[in-house]
């Protein structure tokens, strides 16, 4: 049966619908549908329990199929399946779908940084993805127990990378496109709006004010777009009143005009400055004095602003200056001085052309000494290759009658090993047990490393044949060991 509506769970959130009869995995069960989750149970406990934001999207069978069903695929690109079974399925599984409709989009707005960073990792990674599917699709270790350190270490790598410059276009690039009807669109990416707050932090001062206590973000680009700071170099005359942003233009103006009385400092990026002004003719190369007004400054003087600004949002990115040397009667020219010099060659001492005298002496009179005959090397060789009398069988080249494994058998194998490894990580790393967590993740991973040697362990040895029990002893060994450790420790408790 189906029970639609609001109740109130123990921790505040709405019931919106809660229906019997839905199989997971051949065990049925009751699925519930909250305000902020999807969940499913078997018993007292739920066995699924997805917040939205972890959904991806949803699909369903056929309606010529004869199993109702519902698929949710999950961020990490997991699929769930449910199997309606009540007598009215194919109502209930619709039901869901319009719930889920209604819901999705919703959280699908607060998508988790984490949770893209975790997906991007999936998708680059086969083998760490297989991994996941193995391990927490699996069920023996949970979500959050296979992130703890992974992403820890992607937080660290990616802290040390050095930040990326920023183009000297990246305004011209924006392009306005016309929709047909009268307005333009302008695509506007997380790249060019980092670069314009670091370009222009008076900007990135008036969109944190602005945003969104007094206006949508979509709303404070229109107004950015159609403001005269960024028309100032295609229009000319007085700033237009009401325009927000005035205040980033007359603070553009005060700054060139500190930039000009105070000189750029490299006069290299001067671009006023120039060592054969005389020879380009008249009107070139002569400093202009700023003319009144914020929107009317000289395209050469803008130039040197933006440069410095430039340069001054990548300083404050933390990119150090090096030192420079200047360079003899031009103050504020960088240049590198390279001062070649050659060491004397030293000649060869006495002692060196000794042991090189005797080495060739050596070698001119050495005769090969046959140490066996060719008949009994050929024969050693036959004992010793893969498949030889006096080579264990199994393993990973070959076996007894010069059996190898298959590509298949290899990809079982590696996986397992995967596995494996990624369960006693976990194990070793809660000694010493110092913590109730830590106690409660031993006896956790106690339990899996059981039933991973009881039940895939063995049934990999299996598949493998003859050879399964040599080629997994190491993995048994390992397994075992830890199992020791992990039973030593439950005895000496009890006792």
């Amino acid at each position: 049966g189906t029970r639609l509506g609001t109740n109130t769970m123990a921790d505040g959130e709405e019931v919106l619908a809660e229906i019997y009869g839905v199989r997971h995995k051949k065990q049925d069960g009751v699925l519930l549908l909250t305000s902020a989750r999807i969940a499913w149970s078997s018993g007292d406990v739920f066995q699924l329990n997805y917040p939205y934001q972890q959904v991806k999207s949803q699909r369903i069978s056929a309606e010529s199929s004869s199993k109702v069903q519902l698929q949710l695929i999950l961020h990490s690109g997991s699929p769930i399946n449910f199997h309606f079974t009540g007598d009215s399925a194919r109502e209930q599984r619709n039901q869901v779908k319009q719930r889920l409709q209604q819901l999705l989009p919703k959280f699908s707005l607060q998508a988790n940084p984490e949770l893209e960073a975790k997906t991007s990792l999936l998708n680059a990674d086969p083998s760490l993805y297989q991994l996941y599917k193995d391990l927490v699709v699996g069920g023996l270790i949970t979500a959050d127990q296979f992130w703890a350190n992974r992403l820890a270490k992607q937080d660290s790598e990616s802290s040390v990378e050095q930040e990326g410059g920023l183009p000297s276009a990246f305004l011209a690039d924006v392009q306005a496109v016309s929709d047909g009807c009268n307005a333009v669109k302008y695509n506007l990416t997380t790249d060019v709006i980092r670069a314009i707050f670091r370009t222009y932090p008076s900007v990135k001062a008036k969109h944190a004010e602005l945003v969104p206590a007094k206006m949508s973000e979509a709303d404070f680009w229109v107004q950015f777009f159609q403001s005269q700071l960024f028309h100032r170099d295609t229009t000319s005359g007085a700033v237009k009143s009401g325009d927000l942003f005035s205040d980033c233009l007359a603070q553009e103006h005060k700054t060139m005009v500190e930039k000009q009385q105070s000189g750029v400092g490299t006069a290299m990026l001067d671009v006023t400055e120039s060592p054969a002004a005389d020879s380009l003719g008249e009107g070139y190369s002569v400093r202009s004095e700023c003319r009144e007004g914020p929107s009317s400054l000289p395209l050469v003087q803008r130039c040197n602003l933006h440069s410095s600004m430039v340069l001054e949002a990548l300083h404050k990115e933390g990119t150090p200056e090096p030192t420079k040397p200047q360079l003899e009667g031009s103050p504020g020219v960088a240049h590198l001085s390279l001062n070649y010099s050659q060491p004397p060659r030293q000649p060869p001492t006495t002692t060196a052309l000794s042991s090189m005298a005797d080495m060739a002496q050596e070698l001119a009179s050495w005769t090969p000494q046959q140490v066996v005959n060719s008949e009994a090397a050929r024969s050693a060789v036959g004992y010793l290759v893969p498949g030889g009398s006096l080579m264990p069988s199994g393993g990973y080249g070959g076996g007894g009658g010069g059996a190898t494994l298959t590509q298949a058998q290899r990809e079982q194998l590696f996986r397992h090993q995967a596995a494996v490894a990624e369960l006693l990580r976990h194990f070793w790393a809660c000694f010493p047990v110092l913590s109730p967590q830590l106690e409660e993740k031993v006896q956790q991973m106690g339990q899996c490393l059981q039933e991973y040697l009881d039940a895939r362990l063995s049934e990999l040895m299996a598949s493998l044949g003859p050879e399964g029990e040599q080629t997994v002893g190491h993995l048994r060994t390992c397994i075992t060991v830890a199992l020791e450790r992990y039973h030593t420790r439950q005895s000496k408790r009890k006792s």
